[in-house]
């Protein structure tokens, strides 16, 4: 059994909550589909729970930003992207830039933040799959659009695990404990929101919008 999980954007108290279950859980291996850090200026302390835990992570859009490998999208006012690189250390972007962008099993399952065309910054919604059916895989695991769900289109799994720290689904936030061959098992992670709140306020900044996340998501 592995721990997936995606999209954490800084929520260290979360991501605190998740490790816990799924060591609970009996689960030592966790892999991380991109998008740490943004949005919650508690990244720090997510990294260093990434390496206390030797969680394998590839990169999402986010910190191919925070890394210069994508442009920087003009939303600083939410995303606090400028800010997360001016707090990280030059060794940790270094690291960072050392992830890769998709990991490959038995080329038949893939590991992906985005989506199989475009890894960094596609999306794949519900309604979409027919569309990526034919793309040579049996399972496709991803994130990115804060949205869990898993579906079976054409011979392909379809398999988004959701959010650990934005959800946008109102599932709240999730992971995902899998078993080969074909066993899916989401976990739904429970934490004191406005504590996360008040801890995110004494860091940076927290814009309106991403509280409201945090709150209803």
């Amino acid at each position: 059994m592995i721990g997936i999980i995606s999209d954490i954007h800084g929520n260290s108290l979360a991501m605190n909550q998740c490790i816990h279950i799924l060591k609970e859980q009996g689960i030592s291996d966790i892999y991380c589909l991109g998008d740490v850090l943004g949005y919650i200026p508690l990244e720090e302390e997510v990294m260093q729970m990434i390496k206390d835990h030797n969680i394998k992570c590839i990169m999402g859009n986010h910190e191919a930003m925070v890394c210069e490998k994508l442009p920087m999208e003009n939303k600083n006012e939410i995303h606090g992207l400028k800010d997360v690189q001016n707090r990280l250390s030059s060794e940790t972007i270094k690291w960072i830039s050392s992830w890769p962008i998709r990991l490959e099993f038995n080329s038949s399952t893939l590991f992906v933040h985005g989506s199989p065309f475009d890894n960094l910054e596609g999306y794949v919604y519900e309604d979409e799959l027919e569309k990526f059916s034919e793309c040579g895989y049996s399972k496709i695991f991803m994130g990115h659009t804060h949205r869990s769900y898993m579906h079976k289109r054409n011979g392909c799994t379809f398999i988004n695990v959701g959010s650990v720290g934005l959800p946008r689904d109102k599932k709240g936030s999730q992971c995902l404990i899998y078993e080969e061959p074909n066993t899916y098992k989401f976990i739904n992670i429970n934490y004191d929101k406005d504590l996360l709140i008040k801890q995110a306020e004494k860091k940076g900044k927290l814009h309106d919008l991403v509280k409201g996340l945090i709150l209803n998501g």
